[in-house]
């Protein structure tokens, strides 16, 4: 238990190292085609909050499976929705990160 632990932790800070890295990335982008700020940062807050919100998904509606007095059901709903996020996250293949600035340009 502490190695998934310890691996889920570790993956999920990677994941948030590269998601920050692509913001600062896609946004460089797109200001050297030309892109108003505005524009810029607009196109690039959608992609990742696309990419965060796949991650989130598993997460969202699991309020209505916790049940009071319950607390196994709830450390279990919990632990398999935080794991469904995490398996999101190694899923979530570097390409998606470098042709983002492609379909943006094309969206």
């Amino acid at each position: 238990m502490y190695f998934l632990a310890s691996k889920s932790v570790t993956e999920a800070y990677a994941w948030v190292i590269s998601l920050v890295r692509f913001i600062e990335t896609t946004y460089r982008d797109y200001e050297r085609e030309k892109f108003s700020t505005a524009k810029a940062w607009h196109v690039t807050t959608s992609l990742a909050t696309k990419l965060i919100v796949k991650v989130y998904i598993p997460r969202h509606g699991i309020v209505e499976q916790l049940k009071i007095g319950d607390a196994r059901a709830m450390v279990n709903t919990i632990f398999c929705s935080t794991l469904k996020s995490l398996d999101i996250m190694l899923k979530t293949d570097k390409r998606i990160y470098q042709s983002s600035f492609y379909h943006g340009l094309q969206a």
